[in-house]
């Protein structure tokens, strides 16, 4: 271990994960594990957050920057890989949604230092909804061995308001492209939900709620499709044009792309923005896997999806925003991106 005396919090600098997790053990818990330290920094000079005396530095932590593929297909990720890094890695190239997300985070220079797993622990990450919608697992130490749990169990804890994680972060998972597991799907899920009909208000009309929100917003709509008929789409909406966080960010995959309501039709679709964990909107999907298999109109499930999301999606307003505005936009980017998806017009840019 390296031990460095600094004007601020003493930084202790483990070699392993075993000798972090005794750091923080020794240090009640108080040391704050650390790598780019991007969001933490804006936080104590925003006085958000009050600089911990004690900082656990986990770069030199042997395999935790790691990227690559997986015997069964999938894409592991460790926990200090930078944003930059991922975006760049060619191992990255099968999970095109994540890479258009982690593309709109910050600036360039923010992310050479941040790390994915900061974006991730951090609870509210624009990366966080992408992962959602890729069904990403999460990879904790726990002072005895390495423990998974998906990342949604883990955001809904966050969301009730569970004890700060004392667990470390060592890599998040992402299943094989190509299936639908983690995703509603039409057989069995999509019963009893609301079909809701028309097509969905576009997020720049008045079903965004114009007077929840002060100024102009600059949006990122983009998206596309793979082989095997799989498409995506990331929606974000922030009060600038680039290097803003999000007021709201909105990422959906499914498939098949075409015919329009095949059999076998899945669909993941979560929201995020602001200070409130991100979460599947798992009635949305259901609601618009219903309405599609019971009309084969792309609109249709466009629609009930929107109706959906809006009872469905619970975040949090803020000075920027309130939570009205936040949880009509996402409703309206969720019914955009269900409906392109499902036109063949994913791979369309605006």
């Amino acid at each position: 271990m390296s031990l460095k005396e600094t004007a601020g919090p003493l930084l202790l600098q483990p070699a392993t994960l075993e000798e972090a997790w005794r750091l923080r053990w020794r240090h009640g818990f108080a040391a704050l594990p650390v790598a780019g330290g991007t969001l933490l920094r804006t936080q104590w000079e925003n006085g958000v957050l009050a600089p911990p005396s004690v900082l656990l530095d986990l770069r030199r932590i042997g395999g935790l920057a790691d990227i690559g593929p997986q015997p069964d297909g999938s894409l592991r990720i460790g926990s200090q890989a930078t944003l930059s890094a991922v975006l760049k890695a060619p191992a990255s190239a099968g999970w095109p949604l994540l890479r258009e997300a982690l593309r709109m985070i910050a600036a360039p220079g923010v992310r050479n230092l941040g790390t994915l797993g900061g974006n991730i622990a951090s609870a509210v990450g624009d990366s966080l909804p992408a992962l959602l919608a890729l069904d990403a697992e999460l990879e904790w130490y726990d002072g005895a061995s390495l423990a998974g749990q998906s990342l949604e169990a883990w955001l809904e804890e966050r969301r009730a308001g569970a004890a700060p994680e004392r667990r470390l972060l060592a890599a998040v998972t992402l299943p094989a492209p190509g299936g639908a597991a983690g995703a509603a799907g039409a057989a069995g899920e999509a019963g009893g939900a609301s079909e809701g009909s028309g097509r969905a208000r576009a997020a720049s009309g008045n079903g965004a709620g114009a007077g929840g929100a002060e100024g102009a917003c600059a949006a990122d709509f983009s998206g596309g499709h793979a082989s095997g008929g799989r498409w995506h789409a990331w929606r974000k909406i922030g009060r600038r044009e680039s290097f803003t966080p999000a007021l709201v960010c909105v990422a959906a995959a499914g498939g098949p792309a075409a015919p329009v309501g095949a059999p076998g039709a899945w669909l993941r679709l979560a929201a995020g923005g602001g200070s409130a964990p991100p979460q599947r909107l798992r009635l949305a999907e259901r609601a618009a896997l219903a309405a599609l298999a019971a009309s084969g109109d792309a609109a249709r499930a466009a629609a009930a999806a929107f109706e959906a999301a809006l009872t469905e999606y619970a975040p949090a307003g803020d000075a920027f925003a309130d939570a009205d505005y936040r949880r009509r936009c996402a409703a309206n980017l969720a019914a955009a991106a269900v409906w392109e998806g499902w036109t063949a017009r994913g791979g369309e840019r605006r």
